[in-house]
C-alpha cells in the first residue's frame, strides 16, 4: 500500500469539502461560547426584571403621613396669625397660615376658600399688597397658582353645606376670573350666584359693573 493510501486510511481527516462560492466554510463557535452567550441574555433579563419590579414597589409602596407643619401651633393661633395677614394685605403670610389650616380641616370649605383666595392674592400682587409686579418671576408661574385657586374654590363649591356658602364661594371665584382678565366668565359666575341667590349682596354691584364694561370698555369709571 501506498504511502498517499496509507495516510488517507482510517484516523485520517478526510479533506473539508469547498462552499459553492470558493470561500473555505465557516467555523462553528465552540459550545462553550454558545452557552456563555445565552446565560448573558439570561443575566441581562433577570437583571431588567428585577428593576421594573423594584421600580413598581418604589412608587406603589405606601407612605407615611407627612406631618403638618407648626404643629405646635393652635387652630384657633393659626387663624388669628391668617386673619392679621390679611388685614395687613401680607399675602404670603397670609398664605402659610390659611394654607396650614387647610391641611388641619380639609372639608371645611370656608378653609378651602380661603386657601384659594390666598393663592390668587399671592400670585396677583406678591408678598405686599401694592407691589409694582407679581412677585412670581414667570407668567406660567401665575398661571399654576391661578388654576390651583380656582381648583380650591371649585372644591369648596361642591362641598358647600348651604346656598349661602355656595354663594359666596362661587361669587369670589366670579372676581377671581375678573382680575385675571376674564370678564364673560365672571360674568357667568354672577349670573348663576344671582339666580339661585335672588339679590345676592356681593354679586349684584359686581354683575353691572362687568355688563357696562363689556358693553363700552373705554367708558371707564371706577369699579364698585
Amino acid at each position: 500500500m501506498s504511502a498517499r493510501r496509507r495516510k488517507r486510511g482510517r484516523g485520517a481527516r478526510a479533506p473539508r469539502a469547498a462552499s459553492p462560492s470558493g470561500a473555505a466554510p465557516k467555523s462553528r463557535a465552540p459550545h462553550g461560547a454558545r452557552g456563555g452567550s445565552a446565560r448573558r441574555r439570561s443575566l441581562v433579563a433577570a437583571a431588567a426584571v428585577a428593576a421594573l419590579a423594584t421600580m413598581a414597589w418604589w412608587v406603589l409602596r405606601p407612605r407615611p403621613t407627612p406631618p403638618l407643619p407648626h404643629p405646635e401651633v393652635s387652630t384657633e393661633a393659626a387663624a388669628e396669625s391668617a386673619r392679621v395677614a390679611i388685614e395687613v394685605q401680607d399675602w404670603g403670610r397670609a398664605l402659610v397660615w390659611v394654607d396650614l389650616l387647610a391641611a388641619r380641616e380639609p372639608r371645611n370649605v370656608m378653609r378651602l376658600l380661603g386657601l384659594g383666595l390666598a393663592l390668587h392674592n399671592y400670585a396677583w400682587s406678591g408678598g405686599r399688597f401694592a407691589r409694582e409686579r407679581s412677585a412670581m418671576r414667570t407668567s406660567l408661574e401665575r398661571i399654576r397658582l391661578e388654576q390651583r385657586a380656582l381648583e380650591l374654590m371649585d372644591s369648596a363649591a361642591t362641598l358647600a353645606a348651604t346656598d349661602e356658602q355656595w354663594a359666596r364661594i362661587r361669587h369670589w371665584r366670579g372676581q377671581t376670573y375678573e382680575n385675571i382678565g376674564l370678564p364673560v366668565d365672571a360674568l357667568d359666575d354672577y349670573a348663576v350666584v344671582l339666580e339661585r341667590v335672588p339679590g345676592y349682596a356681593m354679586s349684584v354691584p359686581r354683575q353691572l359693573w362687568v355688563v357696562h364694561h363689556l358693553r363700552d370698555p373705554l367708558a371707564g369709571g371706577s369699579q364698585p
